[in-house]
C-alpha cells in the first residue's frame, strides 16, 4: 500500500474518531446538568397531585410510564405525596392513574409493575428509625448511634406530638418502603412544595437535603426550568429563587 493510500486512511480515521468524541463530549455535556428522564417525571407526578390538576396529571403519568417509571414506583410516588398534599389530592390522583392504567390495559400496552416493598427488618423502635432516617437525610456522614442530637426547630418543642408523627409515620413508615429511594422521595418533595404557594421555607429545606443526596445545583437548575414548562413561569421562577437562596447559604 502506498503512501498517499495510507495518509487517505489516517486522515478517515482521524476524522471518525474527532467526530465521536465531539458526539460523546456532547452527550455528555448535554446529559450531566440533567436528571434522568425518569427522574424527572417524578417532581412533576407529585406537583400535579398537589394541585388537583387531573387532566395534566394523567399527561405526566402516562409520560412516565413511557420513560420507564414502574406501576408501583407511581404508586408509591402517590403515597408520599399524601404526607404533603393530603389524602383528598392524593385519592383523586390514585383513581385518577386507575384511569390511566385501565385506558392503556385496553389499548393492548402492558406495563411493567416491579417489585413490591420489602419487608423492614428492623429491631429499632418507629421513632428511633425514623429519626435516623431523617438525620442521614440531613447528614451523609451520619452513623446511627454515634451522631449528634438533631436541633429541634420551635414547632416540635411546642407541639411534641406533631414531632413524634413525623418521625415515626413520614420518616419511618413512609421511607422505610424501598420501593422509592431516599432520592426520588426528595425529588417527589420538592415536586409537591414547587406547586404549594406559601411553603417556600419547606421548599427550602427539602432543595437542600435533595442536594445532600447527590442531585447535584445544575440539575435542579434544569429540573426546576422543566418544573416551569409544566407549571408556569411563576413556580418555576420561585423554585429557581429558592434553590438560589439554598446555594448562597452553602458558601
Amino acid at each position: 500500500m502506498n503512501s498517499k493510500a495510507l495518509l487517505l486512511i489516517w486522515g478517515i480515521l482521524t476524522l471518525f474518531l474527532g467526530c465521536a468524541t465531539i458526539a460523546w463530549g456532547a452527550k455528555a455535556t448535554g446529559e450531566d446538568h440533567k436528571l434522568p428522564l425518569k427522574q424527572q417525571k417524578i417532581p412533576l407526578i407529585s406537583a400535579f397531585t398537589a394541585s388537583g390538576d387531573i387532566d395534566r396529571l394523567k399527561q405526566v403519568l402516562v409520560e412516565g410510564l413511557e420513560s420507564e417509571l414502574t406501576v408501583n414506583e407511581i404508586k408509591e410516588i402517590l403515597i408520599h405525596t399524601y404526607a404533603y398534599a393530603g389524602f383528598p389530592r392524593t385519592l383523586n390522583a390514585i383513581n385518577a392513574f386507575i384511569a390511566v392504567m385501565d385506558e392503556r390495559e385496553k389499548a393492548g400496552i402492558k406495563d411493567v409493575h416491579g417489585p413490591e416493598a420489602s419487608p423492614l427488618m428492623t429491631d429499632k423502635s418507629k421513632y428511633q428509625f425514623g429519626y435516623d432516617v431523617l438525620a442521614t437525610l440531613r447528614d451523609r456522614n451520619y452513623v446511627p448511634g454515634k451522631g449528634t442530637t438533631l436541633p429541634k426547630p420551635r414547632y416540635e418543642t411546642f407541639t411534641p406530638t406533631i414531632e413524634v408523627f413525623l418521625k415515626e409515620h413520614l420518616f419511618a413508615d413512609l421511607f422505610s418502603r424501598d420501593v422509592l429511594d431516599y432520592r426520588s422521595r426528595q425529588l417527589a418533595t420538592v415536586g409537591v412544595l414547587s406547586n404549594l404557594p406559601g411553603t417556600n421555607a419547606q421548599l427550602r429545606s427539602h432543595i437542600d437535603i435533595t442536594l445532600i443526596q447527590g442531585v447535584t445545583e445544575e440539575q435542579m437548575r434544569h429540573l426546576f426550568t422543566v418544573i416551569g414548562a409544566y407549571l408556569g413561569k411563576e413556580r418555576g421562577d420561585n423554585a429557581l429563587a429558592v434553590l438560589q437562596e439554598v446555594v448562597n447559604s452553602r458558601k
